[in-house]
């Protein structure tokens, strides 16, 4: 691991944790978009505010492309787009898409009307046709996404472009633009009687992509895909917290599964994440600023059961009646990974080291959605939940021997996340990385992953 965290300014700091890279984006200071002749020169300073909706709005539309046109990742960006050929089958299935969507008083029932007739009259030939300019479309598009992402991540925009995605997602604000680009394909010529017909249909095309992809009006909020814990996650959870401590044996990790309502099981992968259970399992306690906490330490220890970030989980719960009640007058199983915890902290426990993919903390949210203040004992301690999340993961550290773990980027989180995190959320956590001690390295072999990219060192000892 190579130490950059030294030898670079702040800007230059942010500009690796959040694009691992030493080059600028485009519009970025160094790398400034240029229009009209070189008179234009537009870019925005290298802050963590700048560049953390730089990250969310690329990394919004990179996964609508591959989710709608099976888009091609090369390293980390999108490169290319397939069509796939559209049966009959498939026209007809488009048209019910934009059907239900107009059922659903979504959209101006004119241009769905206009949508369906075009679709219901179109002959393969056409379709054809509709495709290629399609092709051209996403060309444009894809050619001006630098300026794009700009224009949304421009002061008064960004929040504007965060609330469509919030309430829509990115593959509905993606063929929004992509509509909107078939009306400077009218002004650029295409007049004749065979161009419109042509057009429509690639119109109708792109609504009924639009109409797949709107929720329903009862859906609201996308919620960013954040998961909804049902009663049988709740149940497989706790069942397997009352004994995951007390000689649990794999045959019952394999009921709770079951009890969580997961009918599918791949035995080698829940075999891998017992083994780390047997090894690493951690239940302690330790204190921070007078208060104690329980820490609780497994790939099973938060819900959805088995499904990790990274191979194993910590869990800190308060210990002091006050805090617990506190916490409990929040209770929401239905949305706390782990009910009554105070923080979250997501490992990977790899040959190369240590790896703090995540921190996390469920109760700032819970008290956003009660409406309600904090309690006074909490409020101080939710100031800190990094501090505490951090502190559980360097209990864990010094317990097995690490003298030194490693902690995620920004660019980490965006790449897994695909745009699904809100910036501020992830400013949020990283932010503070440098003021809780991380110092950036570079990891160029690479030891802890696949790829070369930069993390936060911590030493285990704080």
């Amino acid at each position: 691991m190579k130490l950059v965290h030294d030898s670079l300014s702040k800007p230059q700091r942010a500009l690796r944790a959040y694009m691992n890279s030493e080059t600028s984006p485009p519009g970025f200071r160094g790398n400034p978009l240029v229009e009209e002749e070189g008179c234009s020169r537009r870019e925005h300073d290298l802050t963590h505010y700048h560049l953390s909706r730089y990250m969310y709005a690329r990394a919004t539309l990179e996964r609508a492309f591959i989710d709608l046109f099976e888009g091609q990742m090369e390293g980390r960006m999108l490169r290319s787009i397939t069509l796939p050929r559209i049966s009959g089958r498939g026209l007809r299935r488009r048209i019910e898409n934009i059907e239900r969507m107009k059922r659903n008083g979504m959209g101006s029932p004119l241009y769905l009307d206009r949508a369906i007739d075009a679709l219901k009259e179109a002959t393969p030939e056409l379709v054809t046709s509709a495709r290629r300019l399609e092709s051209e479309v996403i060309g444009m598009y894809l050619h001006n996404l630098d300026l794009l992402v700009f224009d949304m991540i421009a002061p008064g925009e960004d929040q504007k472009f965060i609330e469509r995605v919030r309430k829509y997602g990115g593959e509905v604000v993606t063929c929004l633009e992509l509509l909107g680009l078939t009306d400077e394909l009218v002004l650029k010529g295409m007049t004749d009687a065979e161009q419109k017909v042509v057009l429509e249909v690639l119109r109708g095309l792109l609504f009924s992509e639009l109409a797949a992809a709107s929720p329903d009006e009862k859906e609201g909020d996308k919620n960013l895909g954040r998961i909804r814990f049902t009663r049988q996650h709740n149940q497989g959870w706790s069942f397997l917290r009352r004994h995951l401590f007390e000689g649990v044996s794999e045959q019952m990790i394999l009921d709770a599964l079951r009890l969580s309502g997961i009918r599918e099981i791949y035995q080698p992968y829940v075999d891998r994440l017992f083994k780390l259970h047997n090894r690493y399992g951690l239940l302690a306690t330790f204190t921070y600023r007078g208060a104690e906490f329980t820490l609780e330490g497994s790939p099973f220890a938060e819900k959805p059961l088995g499904a990790p970030i990274g191979n194993f989980e910590l869990v800190v719960y308060p210990r002091d009646p006050a805090l617990v009640a506190a916490l409990t007058a929040l209770r929401d199983p239905s949305f706390e990974h782990a009910d009554g915890a105070i923080a979250l902290a997501a490992l990977r426990i790899g040959k190369g080291g240590l790896l703090l993919e995540e921190i996390q903390s469920d109760v700032p949210t819970l008290l956003g959605k009660r409406g309600v203040q904090a309690a006074d004992c909490l409020i101080g301690l939710l100031q800190e939940w990094q501090q505490i999340s951090l502190l559980a993961a360097r209990t864990f550290a010094t317990r097995y021997g690490f003298d030194r773990f490693y902690a995620s980027t920004p660019w980490r989180i965006f790449t897994r996340y695909h745009g699904v995190m809100h910036p501020d959320k992830v400013r949020l956590y990283f932010d503070g990385m440098e003021r809780l001690g991380g110092k950036l390295v570079y990891d160029e072999e690479p030891r802890l992953c696949i790829q070369p990219q930069y993390y936060y060192r911590f030493s285990a000892n704080g």
